[in-house]
């Protein structure tokens, strides 16, 4: 059965009618797909098609965490809601333009129809095809987005966002590892991830200063990693708008808007841990690294360091394990250091050090070694980053060899 329900306080409508480009609909449905339910709650796989007195079409997904929003201008007949299956919505949608040109099926008008007797239609290309459909009633209700506390330039919004992104990871048992913390300060947004063995922080300068009530002074909002790197690929507007909800809010809600497509995410209810304190000091020794050693590195990072004077362990923890002294670049010796009491010699995961090369923008890359065999590694673009707090930084914890 279908029901069509207006958003009206006066009369409900007779039909819902959106016509818009089939090119506009395909990529509405494309970006909301991230928040499409596959479970049972609240709706599966549903889409809310909602229009509007102005004559927007809103196409919004929701499963009960990530709630997606597409706004299309000028495709709505008036007020009127329709809940329709997405898979269904999708298949039929590219079913009737097989064999068609991409370019000459994009320019087409697909037009969605439904009225409170027959079931939802789609016409496109000539043809009439029915739409599986929901009761609008069973639809929850949808989060209220927080107030916009940032605006910056989406280009460097991505950039520093996949930077941290590297080090974000499904686990169970720490939820935190999958998250991206976000921290609004009065000199920007800061970003941080850390799976517990390597630790991501970026910082995005904002347009405007971010008042002092809205800042985060212990700690900020854990956003989930995945969907926020899967919405960053659909973005592209210039400049995007980050709401954090209050601290207290259960949940809490952080949201980004960009042009006519926004997103609201419950954050994980984990906290972050204090990366402050194991932040290297500007005088702990660095060792530079060119952008051809950076190259030579990932060519060669499934090579196993060798130590001919000890015996390696065997395990899982060491395989594949890579040299710094080899693919990092540092020039450092691999005679013992009597100052410091350790050979500057460690060992990574492969992947890891890839994944820290390639978050360090610029040419070279620096590596800042830590006091001890077993502290932390720093990759920065330049000394100076060191001291400086808004300065991209990314941490990673050797393997320890015996």
């Amino acid at each position: 059965m279908t029901a069509v329900t207006s958003t009206s306080t006066t009369t409900e409508p007779d039909t819902v009618r959106f016509e818009l480009p089939r090119a506009a609909l395909t990529e509405a449905l494309t970006t909301v797909a991230l928040a499409v339910p596959t479970h049972p709650e609240p709706v599966p796989g549903g889409i809310m098609l909602d229009g509007d007195a102005e004559g927007c079409l809103h196409v919004r997904a929701f499963d009960g965490r990530t709630a997606v929003a597409v706004r299309i201008p000028d495709a709505a007949s008036g007020p009127g809601s329709i809940l329709l299956n997405h898979d269904d919505c999708t298949k039929t949608v590219n079913a009737l333009v097989k064999g068609t040109p991409k370019r000459e099926a994009d320019r087409m008008t697909a037009t969605i129809t439904a009225d409170s007797t027959g079931a939802p239609t789609v016409e496109l290309a000539g043809a009439t095809m029915p739409l599986q459909s929901h009761a609008v009633q069973e639809y929850p209700a949808l989060p209220e987005s927080p107030a916009p506390v940032a605006h910056m330039d989406l280009s460097r919004f991505s950039a520093e966002a996949g930077r941290v992104l590297y080090t974000i990871e499904d686990n169970d048992v720490w939820p935190q590892a999958a998250g991206v913390q976000f921290e609004a300060l009065p000199v920007g947004l800061v970003l941080s991830a850390t799976d517990r063995y390597r630790l991501g922080v970026a910082h995005v300068p904002t347009h405007t200063e971010i008042p002092a009530a809205a800042c985060t002074t212990t700690g900020g909002a854990l956003v989930p990693g995945y969907p926020l790197a899967r919405i960053l690929r659909r973005l592209r507007a210039a400049t995007v708008a980050i709401g954090i909800g209050p601290r207290d809010s259960s949940p809490r809600l952080v949201s980004l808007d960009c042009g006519d497509i926004s997103m609201v995410v419950h954050c994980i209810d984990a906290e972050f841990p204090d990366y402050h304190r194991v932040r290297p000091r500007p005088e702990r020794r660095t060792h530079p690294g060119s952008a051809r050693r950076r190259g030579a590195g990932r060519q060669r990072r499934q090579t196993p360091a060798r130590d001919p004077g000890r015996r390696r362990r065997r395990g899982p923890a060491l395989a594949g394990a890579v040299g710094a002294r080899r693919a990092g670049g540092h020039t450092a010796s691999s005679r013992r250091d009597h100052r410091h009491g350790w050979a500057p010699r460690m060992h990574f995961k492969p992947e890891f050090l890839t994944d820290a090369l390639e978050t360090v923008a610029g040419p070279g890359v620096r590596l800042h070694l830590p006091d001890t065999e077993t502290g932390a590694v720093l990759f920065t673009e330049d000394y100076a980053d060191l001291s400086d707090p808004l300065a991209f930084r990314h941490l990673l914890k050797p393997i320890h060899v015996r």
